[in-house]
């Protein structure tokens, strides 16, 4: 009953997208029911260890925050379309821009904004690969492979309060394993996106542009910390497949594609300059 109980505020959410409320009633919803539901059955016993938990969430909150603010800005302002153009315009379709977008634009996005922001950045680039509808919102979400630093890694940052084990270390711990999605995550995501008879060879690359992925987020993590670790790991891929991309790739990029990079730089280099 408990476990029911526990769950119930992620069921009354889904339950308010699927009757669609606007998801900010939907989550309003989910909250509600989570501060009811911990009231009722899960009291706090010992409020010693309050203030520290107070911290951990004003960090979360903060970060998360920041990224929704930053993400929505940008697709308000049309900077994030104007920039995924810019980058089909590099790399082209097939095989090479999927991976770019499973194993860059989607994790760089993810990894500065979080809350599933990278998918509306994703998506509109393997739409304009011409795609099948149902592969671009599979390849879509796999594109969610670095979740350990998603948004900065709040929840990292809530599991390494948890465990008793500092941030970094975690981070450090997490890039090790998280070998195994971004290699799978490369593998699946160039066999929906290649053609019969190439699949082989396609799935070859994912699992080399996966574990590429994974060497730059353990660098990442070892010399810069957790909090950077996803993105810098991330934008060093999406350099690395727009650099090397369609030679007749000219166009220039355009000025609110610019001001989105130069937002998304201000944020990763302020968290470096923290770090």
């Amino acid at each position: 009953m408990l476990l029911l109980f526990s769950l119930s505020p992620i069921v009354v959410t889904i339950a308010g997208l699927l009757l669609r409320l606007r998801s900010v009633y939907a989550a309003l919803l989910g909250v509600l029911t989570a501060v009811a539901v911990s009231i009722g059955y899960f009291p706090i016993q010992d409020w010693s260890g309050t203030s520290i938990w107070l911290v951990v969430m004003v960090e979360v909150l903060l970060i998360v925050g920041g990224g929704l603010l930053l993400a929505q800005a940008l697709q308000t302002s049309g900077a994030q379309e104007q920039l995924s153009h810019w980058v089909h315009h590099r790399t082209g379709s097939g095989v090479k821009g999927v991976l770019l977008v499973v194993h860059g634009v989607v994790p760089f996005a993810e990894s500065l904004t979080g809350f599933g922001i990278g998918i509306t950045i994703g998506i509109p680039l393997l739409l304009h690969m011409g795609l099948e509808k149902r592969k671009v919102a599979a390849i879509g979400l796999l594109g969610l492979c670095a979740i350990p630093w998603g948004s900065m890694g709040p929840g990292t940052l809530v599991a390494a309060k948890m465990s008793g084990l500092s941030f970094d270390a975690l981070g450090l711990a997490s890039a090790v394993f998280n070998v195994v999605p971004f290699v799978l995550t490369g593998m699946a995501a160039a066999y929906m996106a290649s053609v019969s008879g190439c699949k082989t060879k396609a799935m070859a690359s994912g699992a080399v542009s996966g574990l590429a992925l994974a060497v730059l987020v353990l660098l990442a993590n070892f010399c810069f910390g957790t909090a950077p670790a996803g993105a810098l790991a991330a934008l060093i891929m999406v350099l690395g497949y727009v650099f090397t991309g369609r030679i007749d790739g000219t166009q220039p990029l355009p000025v609110l594609a610019k001001k989105a990079l130069c937002s998304y730089a201000v944020l990763l280099l302020g968290v470096l300059g923290m770090g």
